[in-house]
């Protein structure tokens, strides 16, 4: 029995290695004969994912999320692209507790809304090999955020918040999947709004997407 695992895992490792380097071996010669050349066509893309805010900076509730992104490649060289675009996600914002104020003592509230970052960004890609990349990148912009709270004995309170976001996010693309590629993205944001009943807090967080991308 153990002689037969072993085997079948001496052929399975054999094949790998012979496989792997007839890969390396072609997208060396590729390589060679692209080196000294920069792509100067600019491909647009356009995104779109759907996931979760896994991970709330602050007491807020986890809950699904949904993204787009749309931009372009500046540069690609060899193994290396950039680009820039413009991104804009979406998660709610759920949260329910109690506060105190010498005025009303203690109260209960419900607070329900949500969230919009809108980036632009700027990304590195890596191209490992011909079907997967790996990329990562910053974001800069706005997050608008409303929510709706309702308060033990009062009337509900409507509010909105414009506020400096800030994000990194790296994520893995496998291409050649049809007309694009399916990518996996964590995307961690920040930002700070403040609410009456909760004050100032981070209402970003870790969020996952998984997508596909489009390439014109």
């Amino acid at each position: 029995m153990h002689k037969s695992v072993a085997f079948i895992g001496c052929l399975f490792l054999t094949t790998l290695l012979l496989s792997t380097s007839a890969w390396a071996k072609e997208y060396s010669m590729r390589d060679v004969a692209q080196s000294s050349e920069v792509t100067k066509n600019k491909n647009t893309y356009f995104d779109a994912g759907i996931g979760a805010m896994l991970l709330p900076f602050s007491s807020y509730k986890a809950g699904f999320s949904v993204g787009i992104e749309g931009g372009e490649t500046i540069y690609h060289y060899r193994h290396s692209v950039l680009s820039v675009g413009l991104g804009i996600d979406y998660y709610p914002l759920s949260k329910s507790g109690s506060t105190t104020s010498r005025q009303t003592g203690s109260i209960s509230y419900n607070m329900t809304g949500y969230a919009l970052p809108i980036l632009l960004k700027g990304a590195y890609t890596y191209k490992l090999n011909d079907r997967i990349d790996v990329y990562g990148g910053i974001g800069l912009g706005m997050m608008v955020s409303k929510v709706d709270t309702s308060i033990s004995g009062f009337a509900s309170v409507n509010e909105q918040s414009g506020t400096f976001a800030f994000s990194i996010y790296p994520g893995i693309r496998v291409n050649r999947l049809g007309p694009g590629a399916l990518f996996a993205e964590f995307n961690f944001i920040s930002s700070s709004a403040s609410y009456l009943t909760t004050g100032s807090a981070n209402i970003g967080g870790m969020l996952f997407l998984i997508g596909y991308t489009i390439f014109f």
